[in-house]
């Protein structure tokens, strides 16, 4: 699917300074969120502000994400897993209220089926 969005050759928009504008790298980001079972952002689309996020399934299937951003300033390592934590448990009550089976907390933790 990634490819679809973003053709290998083409050049990836660049938002700010921090955006992964490397198709190999992008890829290998995704990778790593899909391992991981969230996403996190650092001033790649606005600067100043950074993300935390996490997929919402419905009947096993990715409907959506969920995600909180907050200023850069006050997003150290310690914040980002607090904001990790909550998020991920209201990701996977909301998951569970959409129809998903016992699996959810699972898929949550680490093996999200997206792009």
């Amino acid at each position: 699917m990634i490819d679809e969005l973003y053709p290998p050759g083409d050049p990836l928009p660049c938002l700010t300074p921090h955006t992964i504008e490397d198709p190999v790298r992008l890829r290998a980001e995704l990778a790593k969120v899909r391992r991981n079972g969230h996403a996190v952002d650092h001033e790649e689309s606005s600067v100043g502000l950074s993300c935390v996020a996490a997929p919402v399934y419905g009947s096993a299937t990715l409907l959506a994400a969920m995600s909180v951003s907050v200023p850069t300033a006050r997003f150290p390592s310690e914040r980002q897993e607090e904001l990790l934590t909550q998020l991920r448990a209201h990701a996977w009550q909301l998951s569970t209220r959409l129809g998903s089976g016992a699996d959810v907390e699972h898929i949550a933790a680490g093996t999200t089926r997206c792009l």
